[in-house]
């Protein structure tokens, strides 16, 4: 596996997130986390619980959208430990070779979500949302993805916390907490 083939096959699987969740699931470790450090604190280790986690968002997107539409802005493979919000900025470059080995390359997708979100009856004109966010995928020796990051989501979705919490069995927080109040971690022990 290299990381050429993890980058094609993100960029293709990606825009169909919405439609059709993750189907290939050969460029993801063993071990894979994904996390999300600034608000939420969440992460979860193993393949299996990035598989729930993934066919989850997938489900709650496909019940809280009408129309979803998921679109790759930009794909920027980078050496090491760079900042990724102000290196997406920057012009996109798909596919760049290097000489190190392929766990100090990480792959920056910028992204753009927009669907309408589904309203009771009683208020069917609803307002069509958009939101930017950028994903960091770090690969480990033989180029599979270590880690999946959601590194920024802007503007914030007030569900995020109170969604996370309810999916995966912790009490629910209100989307006002702060993120200090979660502490969720999960590892697959299989």
């Amino acid at each position: 596996m290299n990381i050429g083939t993890a980058t094609r096959v993100l960029r293709d699987e990606l825009p169909h997130f919405p439609q059709a969740g993750l189907t290939d699931y050969s460029i993801y470790a063993e071990d894979v986390a994904f996390t999300e450090p600034y608000r939420t604190h969440f992460h979860c280790h193993g393949r299996r619980w990035y598989k729930l986690l993934a066919a989850t968002v997938h489900s709650a997107l496909k019940m809280a959208f009408v129309d979803a539409d998921f679109c790759v802005v930009g794909i920027q493979q980078r050496r090491g430990n760079q900042g990724a919000i102000d290196d997406a900025a920057k012009e996109s470059k798909e596919d760049s070779h290097s000489d190190g080995g392929a766990d100090d390359i990480q792959l920056v997708v910028r992204w753009i979500f927009e669907g309408t979100p589904r309203l009771s009856p009683s208020s069917p004109d609803a307002i069509r949302s958009v939101y930017e966010g950028v994903f960091v995928y770090v690969f480990d020796a033989e180029g599979l993805v270590k880690e999946h990051r959601l590194e920024a989501i802007h503007p914030s979705p007030p569900f995020v916390i109170s969604w996370m919490a309810a999916a995966f069995g912790v009490p629910g927080r209100p989307p006002v907490a702060t993120s200090s109040h979660l502490g969720m971690k999960y590892r697959d022990r299989s």
